[in-house]
């Protein structure tokens, strides 16, 4: 399957020092990690007078990772055991929490920053940042042997669906809509 060719090739081409960094970028996306990079963002916005996002960004983050949870609960999907494992984790994978964590959050500062990068160029490049993001926390998981790949994209696609559930409730911007000169 997709899962097991991703963890095997993960753990074949990875060694000691990818670990590391694969570990420190976990460590970073973690549940804490997200929440404290969601207060620091939240400081920001307030400092720069842009509080109508902190709802969005209550809901969007803090949200998310609560209804990551319910989902895990409700799915119960043991770990990988692939002999491999980094570490031994006593919650259930799918969907991966560090990756919807930080699908919640990159895609949150996407939306946030959207209408201050105007550029067609300056948008993709948000878009791509953001997305590469995600795909190494996604990534960092598989290798450390605590995800299967279809956890992670669960994780993607969940974290989409409740960001555009969040946004078509929360404050409008025209600027998200408005055609770039």
């Amino acid at each position: 399957t997709a899962d097991r060719g991703a963890a095997f090739w993960a753990h074949r081409t990875s060694g000691p020092f990818v670990h590391g960094i694969a570990h420190g970028i976990s460590i970073i996306h973690s549940p804490l990690g997200i929440l404290t990079l969601t207060a620091i963002v939240a400081v920001v916005l307030v400092g720069l007078a842009q509080t109508r996002w902190i709802p969005t960004l209550v809901a969007v983050i803090p949200g998310g990772l609560l209804l990551n949870t319910a989902i895990k609960h409700d799915v119960q999907r043991p770990r990988p055991d692939w002999g491999f494992g980094a570490t031994s984790l006593g919650s259930y994978s799918f969907p991966s929490g560090h990756t919807a964590g930080s699908a919640f959050f990159y895609g949150v500062l996407v939306v946030v920053l959207w209408r201050h990068v105007k550029a067609p160029w300056g948008r993709g490049a948000l878009l791509l940042v953001a997305g590469v993001l995600v795909v190494l926390v996604a990534s960092s998981r598989i290798i450390l042997g605590v995800h299967f790949l279809s956890d992670c994209i669960a994780a993607v696609l969940e974290a989409l669906a409740w960001i555009s559930i969040c946004l078509f409730v929360g404050p409008r911007d025209p600027a998200w809509n408005a055609r770039t000169p």
